[in-house]
């Protein structure tokens, strides 16, 4: 697979959804302490996860008295930024070295409407984790931080996968169809080679940098834009949220300034192409270049509290569900 095949338009969505580090990868070690017998990823096992592992949703369905059928017009792409100079952890003992997907947002495309809408989910989702050996068998499974399954594996490539499918089962196990992830060296990269990009804030970030007061205009080079997408408060238990807000902000941003012909994409495509892994070629996204990115946004629901060390997001699984059926799925016509 081709890095150099990724339509540009994509790209210029995953700088902003990317929050992570350079990119040399590690194998696990395979001398990792064990909670349960090495067992083949089919045969995984998910006790410790505080939702159950569903069977993919049928595609015609009763809900609330209504019958829902799958969309078909729909397709999504997972978009993961990674922060490989993150510990991956779990109960004090390193995972892998792979780094953390910090940035977990799910892309639907809508093919009839040519729309885009965003699908959050916080990094702190607390999830059954899979840990494997050198020789790709699980040994554990333990309740973590979503943001850890990406590090246990020993190449970019199997990170997103693992990524994908852990997502797939928080989301009852709905189709993800493809993944592009992206390292914070390429956010610099590519945002430097724009010559920086000007925001104009309609909300007030000053949390971030004092100077990024509601109505401010300001010229951000890449190391600004980093460190503007990474930041969150470490003084509350759902400090993940203000980042994904400002991570929103940011896409929606930079897609008024392509759209205006503010942003090179060439030269932002070409800088940044280096640092991404994906599995989708030009021909898979041609056609969605024109797409319109939807206003509103949705995030999983759940509640934060606090843990020993983290933040961590336990998801409402019926609030899912919920959500589910309104994303991918259409009323049947009485």
């Amino acid at each position: 697979m081709t890095k150099k095949s990724i339509i540009p338009i994509i790209i210029a969505v995953i700088v902003i959804a990317a929050a992570g580090g350079a990119g040399a990868f590690f194998a696990l070690r395979s001398g990792s302490t064990t909670e349960a017998s090495a067992s083949s990823e089919s045969e995984k096992d998910t006790s410790t996860s505080p939702s159950a592992v569903y069977e993919e949703l049928p595609a015609t369905i009763s809900y609330n008295g209504k019958t829902y059928t799958k969309n078909r017009d729909i397709s999504t792409i997972l978009f993961l930024g990674v922060d490989t100079e993150e510990k991956a952890e779990i109960d004090g003992s390193d995972i892998g070295y792979m780094g953390c997907a910090d940035t977990d947002i799910i892309f639907i495309l809508n093919k009839a409407e040519k729309t885009i809408q965003i699908l959050e989910l916080p990094r702190d989702t607390m999830v059954g984790v899979d840990v494997y050996n050198s020789d790709h068998e699980i040994v554990f499974t333990k309740l973590a931080q979503l943001a850890l399954q990406y590090s246990s594996s020993d190449s970019a490539s199997r990170s997103c996968r693992l990524m994908k499918n852990k997502i797939s089962e928080l989301l009852y196990n709905i189709q993800i169809d493809d993944y592009l992830s992206m390292t914070m060296n390429g956010i610099v990269a590519a945002v430097d080679a724009m010559g920086g990009i000007t925001l104009t804030f309609d909300q007030d970030f000053s949390d971030v940098n004092e100077a990024y007061t509601e109505g401010a205009t300001v010229t951000l080079n890449g190391t600004e834009v980093e460190a503007f997408v990474r930041h969150r408060s470490h003084t509350s238990s759902d400090a993940s949220v203000g980042r994904m807000n400002q991570q929103s902000w940011f896409i929606r941003q930079l897609f008024s300034q392509i759209a205006a012909g503010k942003v090179g994409i060439t030269t932002l495509y070409n800088a940044a192409a280096d640092y991404i892994e994906t599995d989708l070629y030009v021909d898979d996204l041609k056609t969605f270049a024109d797409y319109e990115l939807l206003s509103e946004k949705y995030t999983i629901p759940g509640e934060y509290k606090a843990g020993d060390e983290y933040s961590e997001f336990y998801a409402d699984d019926d609030g899912i569900y919920d959500m589910v059926i309104n994303l991918f799925y259409i009323p049947t016509e009485e």
